[in-house]
């Protein structure tokens, strides 16, 4: 199993749900304080992933970390 890094807990976080990881909100208004959708350190956007009620928590935040591709080690993933 690929194991992923934790996100520090001072990364910017996803608007919320209903935001999937192709980012439908692209452009549109965030509503709140928010016009964009926040980016990670390497300026790639935070993926936002609802999880099943059966899960222990309700969604996944991930980065897809310095080199910018989804799925290998260097991704990082919320808790």
């Amino acid at each position: 199993p690929q194991k992923h890094r934790r996100l520090p807990h001072h990364q910017p976080r996803s608007h919320g749900p209903g935001h999937p990881a192709g980012n439908p909100a692209r452009g549109k208004r965030l509503g709140g304080n928010a016009t964009k959708i926040p980016t990670d350190p390497w300026k790639n956007e935070y993926r936002y992933r609802r999880l099943p009620d059966s899960s222990p928590r309700p969604f996944e935040l991930r980065c897809v970390g310095p080199d910018g591709i989804a799925g290998n080690e260097d991704d990082r993933v919320s808790e």
